[in-house]
């Protein structure tokens, strides 16, 4: 039986990401996961201070496509959940991002190593 890109991309799969002490549930979705987001995130570390911004535009969009929703939120009484929006994220911990999106590689290819990130 013939599939859909559409079909594929609602999918979803979910990670745990340990940080800072705390578990932070991840569902995402796996078919958005592709070898262009594999090639941005291994360029990031390559990058020139001048295309540092418009990395890091990318990855944040890169990782509020992919990721459907996380149980991260803005307040301490955990009532208004952070948006998945690419200007916002700009406001998490660089490090916690970067953990989300290497998790979410990680998860897909368990038996591989995320890209890794130069500094």
């Amino acid at each position: 039986m013939p599939i859909s890109f559409s079909k594929m991309a609602r999918n979803v799969a979910h990670i745990d990401l340990h940080y800072a002490g705390d578990t932070v549930a991840i569902s995402y979705c796996p078919a958005l996961v592709t070898e262009q987001v594999l090639a941005d995130l291994q360029s990031f570390g390559d990058s020139s201070a001048e295309d540092l911004v418009a990395h890091f535009q990318t990855f944040n969009a890169t990782l509020a496509r992919i990721v459907k929703s996380w149980d991260v939120y803005e307040d301490d009484a955990q009532t208004v959940m952070f948006p998945l929006i690419p200007a916002r994220l700009a406001e998490l911990p660089l490090d916690f991002r970067l953990q989300a999106l290497m998790g979410i590689a990680q998860d897909i290819r368990p038996n591989q190593e995320a890209p890794q990130i130069q500094s």
